[in-house]
């Protein structure tokens, strides 16, 4: 029988990675193993030794005609002792190497215009800031594209967006992907799920809650929601999540004339990009349904639901990304990292968010109406993957996170195990088992300890 890599084969039909006798092997030398821990030690091996350069390093000429030792500095011990010219030797096998383990970030089109230093990059769409700095009312006449607007007036009639934005404000329906979306709930939009059970509604106030703190947490890098990375490993943000931090700091601003410009300005940013959907890769779209799940939770917080119609487009537009990317990917949102490990750190940032937007959609999805049908990200909540460890997640540098990738992970792997570990929690097994997970937990992890009241 043909095993295909990163394939879990056990004596009858392919099961789940726990199960007890699969077979795994390793997605970097296809080395089988039986046993989890094995599997999970060697993997990390590999793949720090995959990012390791491979040429060891040459001394300098001086101590290399000595036959001496060499320090390897940038001028070396013994020629600094010696008043000697300290000269490497290039290899460019070495260089060619050592550049291979570490992976590039390129600026595409989708990047905001300031960020393209090439001229002969085009972009199809001119970006548009409309807040680059903390503004006030007194500073529209600053943003580009408004002109000499009063802010009194901007609730007056309707504020177009720029002309550079070539964005229709009565934008039709029929550029989006067929969804169908209920109309005879509308009145429920954006309302709480309702619950009977008393300490299942008191477990998603808590959710709530935390919810609610999402907006707060998008205006700066540094407290950025658990489910949307900094991006430490790249030079800038993608442009939509740079864009819903800006939004969130003039969030903060409180005033009506503020608001108005504001829900007016997410929507045209919206459906601007679906406008650019045909040209979004994956992460492009990733990034979009991160920022459409806050401007959610944004417009949950501001408690509108007088305009219904607003709303559903904001869902609809959040269903075309959601099932434009369900597609991309084979029809599935996400892999497991035990069965689908990842080479580099930028390959598991990218396949963490993944997962981690999955979870903060379930726990949307359980406690507030949002009615956006065919954006599954997952047929059953049991199989979700918890979030990885607090440590891993915050690592700023590729060495700390091989460190952390290195010390392992807990061994409770889903939201279905979470479950039974929990309901099962006198066994002794399990209440090491959620110790272990609850130590290494961030405040994604607490959510998900919470929702397993109301799953």
């Amino acid at each position: 029988m043909h095993i295909a890599k990163d394939s879990i084969v056990t004596s009858g039909t392919s099961t789940g990675s726990d199960d007890a006798g699969a077979v795994r092997f390793c997605s970097f030398c296809n080395k089988p193993f039986t046993a989890a821990t094995s599997y999970t030690r060697h993997v990390a091996y590999c793949r720090r030794a995959q990012l390791r350069p491979r040429m060891r390093r040459r001394s300098c000429r001086n101590c290399k005609a000595s036959k001496a030792k060499c320090s390897f500095q940038p001028r070396c011990a013994r020629c600094l002792t010696k008043n000697l010219q300290c000269i490497y030797e290039h290899d460019s096998r070495a260089s060619l190497n050592t550049s291979s383990s570490v992976s590039p970030v390129h600026l595409t089109n989708t990047e905001p215009s300031f960020l393209l230093q090439d001229d002969s990059i085009p972009a199809p769409l001119e970006p548009f800031d409309p807040f680059p700095r903390d503004v006030s009312a007194d500073d529209f006449a600053l943003i580009p594209g408004l002109g000499d607007t009063n802010p009194s007036s901007l609730l007056d009639g309707v504020l177009f967006p720029p002309s550079s934005w070539d964005i229709p404000f009565d934008f039709s329906f029929n550029q989006l992907e067929t969804v169908e979306v209920s109309s005879k709930d509308e009145n429920t939009y954006l309302t709480r799920v309702d619950n009977p059970h008393a300490f299942a509604r008191r477990s998603a106030d808590l959710i709530l809650d935390a919810l609610y703190a999402v907006v707060e947490q998008m205006r700066r890098r540094e407290t950025f929601p658990p489910f949307i990375h900094p991006h430490w490993h790249q030079p800038s943000l993608p442009e939509p999540l740079a864009v819903c931090m800006h939004i969130s700091q003039m969030y903060a601003l409180q005033t009506n004339e503020m608001r108005a410009f504001l829900w007016r300005t997410i929507l045209a940013e919206q459906r601007r990009a679906v406008q650019r959907l045909e040209t979004l890769n994956d992460q492009d779209l990733l990034a979009e349904m991160q920022v459409g799940m806050v401007y959610l939770i944004m417009r949950l917080v501001d408690g509108i639901f007088s305009d219904p119609d607003w709303t559903r487009e904001m869902m609809t537009i959040q269903t075309t990304m959601c099932m434009r990317f369900y597609e991309n990917n084979g029809r599935q949102f996400f892999t497991s990292e035990q069965d689908h490990p990842s080479a580099t750190w930028e390959e598991w940032i990218y396949a963490e968010s993944r997962r981690r937007t999955a979870m903060v959609w379930f726990l949307i999805t359980s406690t507030i109406v949002v009615n956006t049908v065919n954006c599954a990200t997952t047929e059953t909540p049991e199989v979700l993957p918890l979030p990885a460890p607090k440590t891993q997640w915050e690592a700023r540098t590729r060495g700390s996170w091989l460190s952390e990738m290195e010390a392992g992970t807990p061994a409770l792997s889903t939201f279905g195990a979470l479950m039974k570990a929990k309901k099962e929690s006198n066994e002794r097994s399990n209440a090491h088992m959620l110790g272990a997970w609850n130590a290494r937990a961030d405040s994604l992890g607490s959510l998900l300890n919470i929702a397993t009241a109301i799953a």
